[in-house]
C-alpha cells in the first residue's frame, strides 16, 4: 500500500501545524507508534500508541523551535506526514 492510500485509510490528522506545545493526533485505527525526527534526522521522540484510542495529545513543549518530521508505524507500514514546524 502506498503512503497516500494508507493515510486515507487510517484517516490520520495531526493538528495544529505548526505545533505549539501539544500535538493532537486523530485517527481511525491501526497506528502502533509515533516517532518525531528533527531536521538532522535525529530521533527526538518515540511513543508506543494504544490501538484502541483514536485521539492522542503529545506534549512537545520540550522540543526547541524548528522543523520536525513525524513518522508513524501503521500495520507494519512506515508513514511520513507533513513536517511539523
Amino acid at each position: 500500500m502506498d503512503s497516500e492510500l494508507a493515510l486515507q485509510e487510517l484517516m490520520l490528522a495531526s493538528v495544529p501545524n505548526p505545533v505549539v506545545d501539544r500535538l493532537t493526533i486523530r485517527m481511525r485505527d491501526g497506528i502502533q507508534s509515533l516517532q518525531i525526527f528533527d531536521a538532522n534526522g535525529r530521533n527526538m521522540e518515540f511513543r508506543i500508541l494504544s490501538r484502541t484510542l483514536t485521539t492522542y495529545v503529545v506534549d512537545v513543549s520540550h522540543l526547541t523551535t524548528g522543523v520536525y518530521l513525524p513518522r508513524w508505524l501503521a500495520d507494519k507500514e512506515m508513514l511520513w506526514l507533513n513536517d511539523l514546524t
